[in-house]
């Protein structure tokens, strides 16, 4: 069954697609980003998501990091290195943030939905 990412202050949703495409998070520009935020706090591309085989993977660009609702500290690009951790699978009704541990219900949070095909 088909994901989407819905932003928990907008209420808006985007399709997830499926592996070998990615939707990307960011600020500007929208040309590069899929869900663009203004804040200044979220990175140029900041995460990613796909649907896999299991559920949705997320991969981290930035060196702000992803806060997985539930888990204790943030998951982030090391930019010493490179490496673009990725994590998952993440479900129906799973949240993250891109800034703000914590705080589900501010602007930069999002969740995902499973919809029916």
């Amino acid at each position: 069954m088909p994901y989407e990412l819905v932003d928990r202050a907008t209420n808006a949703a985007r399709v997830i697609p499926p592996r070998g495409a990615w939707l990307t998070i960011g600020r500007e520009p929208p040309e590069e980003n899929d869900v663009v935020r203004h804040e200044q706090e979220v990175s140029r591309r900041h995460a990613q998501l796909h649907e896999a085989r299991d559920g949705i993977m997320l991969r981290v660009l930035s060196p702000n990091g992803v806060y997985k609702h539930g888990e204790r500290g943030r998951i982030a690009m090391d930019p010493a290195t490179g490496v673009e951790p990725e994590f998952g699978p993440l479900h129906d009704g799973d949240q993250f943030s891109l800034l703000r541990p914590g705080k589900f219900d501010d602007d930069v949070a999002f969740f995902i939905r499973q919809v029916s095909a």
